[in-house]
Parts: C-alpha cells; structure tokens; sequence
C-alpha cells in the first residue's frame, strides 16, 4: 500500500503529499479539492502544507528543485 494514502503525520509522507500538492497547484489539471479527497486530507490541511513547502526558510533549494523539474511537466494527473 503506497504511503502517500495513509492517515499519518509522518515528515517525509507529508512532504510527498505537499510536493504532489504544490505540482498540482502550478502545473496541474485536478482542482485543489480533488488533490485533497485523493489522500483524505482537509482542503486547509493540503493548503497549509502546500504553504509551508513554499515557504520553507531551512532548505530554500529544495522548492527551487522542484520548480525546476515541475516546469517539464505538462501537467499532474491526481
């Protein structure tokens, strides 16, 4: 069973879901809502931690990376 759709607070399970979040928000078809009920989350649960990866201040590359590799994609599937 994949991770990503577990109930957990694990840090690294909710970073994926974040950076799925966060692709999604800029590059993706799927409304934010959608992404949401995909894992069982709270639209503000979903929307705060797409908010703190963008804000993130101890590993500002780590959005870099992502906005690097995210502008290839044409688009997220949820």
């Amino acid at each position: 069973k994949n991770k990503l759709y577990e109930k957990t607070r694990n840090r690294q399970v909710t970073f994926g879901r974040s950076v799925i979040g966060y692709l999604n928000k800029n590059y993706g078809k799927s409304t934010m809502q959608i992404v949401a009920n995909e894992f069982l989350l709270d639209l503000s649960t979903l929307s705060r931690a797409i908010t703190n990866l963008e804000n993130n201040r101890e590993e500002p590359t780590i959005l870099k990376n992502i906005k690097k590799r995210g502008s290839g994609l044409r688009y997220c599937i949820i």
